[in-house]
């Protein structure tokens, strides 16, 4: 596909989470036709940041605007495109990782930069099982993907990816104190959609914003592992 309609940026790999969960966020042009219809043995948490993309779940058709979320869980058959026109930014969450060193390699390509390291190791298997979306000639049934509109937004639960991954969508007001340092035994990984939140752990603290911030490009990813923070009484 044209490097103009398909442009990845790995924010989070394999080796930093232990293999445990990947995320990326996609740019797609407004000619962004998409894989074809295919299925693979990890979950895949598609949350539409701007525009619109129409996915494919099953033989169902769905559009999601920006705020919605489409997830295809392991072994199912799905696939997703740009149809709306204009150009559309997603991020991607994949659990387990590995599948980012795909997208590693078509971002270093594009760079015109070697393949990291990390993105040399072995890519998941993908089965093509079908066409591409535009193939179909249903495209007029589409049913749009609700939006959700609360302060805190629970858009994956965990007992749809089999306990392997949740997403939450949060609106976080000026002057929020946060909680207090803490730890606990799962991962966390932050995307800044809007303004700019500060970040810390026992370890380090760090100002993470969009397109501003001198030590993130737009969206950083913040990640907090399990062991961020000292056990009590350590």
């Amino acid at each position: 596909m044209p490097a103009e309609s398909f442009r990845p940026r790995v924010l989070l790999r394999s080796e930093q989470a232990d293999g445990q969960v990947s995320v990326i966020e996609v740019s797609a042009g407004a000619d962004f036709a998409g894989p074809p219809l295919h299925r693979h043995d990890f979950d895949e948490a598609f949350y539409v940041i701007d525009g619109e993309l129409t996915f494919q779940l099953g033989d169902s058709l769905a559009a999601a605007p920006a705020g919605a979320l489409a997830f295809a869980p392991r072994g199912s058959h799905h696939t997703l495109a740009n149809l709306s026109g204009a150009p559309a930014r997603y991020l991607l969450v994949c659990t387990p990782a590995g599948f980012e060193r795909y997208f590693a390699r078509i971002e270093a390509e594009q760079a015109g930069a070697e393949t990291p390291p990390g993105a040399l190791g072995p890519i998941p298997a993908v089965t093509r099982v079908g066409a591409q979306i535009g193939e179909r000639d249903d495209l007029g049934s589409v049913a749009p993907i609700p939006v959700a509109r609360a302060r805190i937004n629970v858009l994956l639960r965990s007992e749809l990816s089999g306990g392997e991954v949740a997403v939450m969508d949060n609106i976080v007001p000026a002057g929020f104190g946060g909680p207090p340092l803490h730890h606990h035994a799962f991962d966390e990984a932050f995307y800044v959609l809007d303004g700019e939140l500060t970040s810390g752990s026992a370890r380090s603290s760090s100002r993470d914003a969009p397109a501003s911030s001198p030590s993130h490009r737009a969206g950083p990813t913040i990640r907090s592992p399990t062991s961020a923070a000292p056990r009590p009484g350590c």
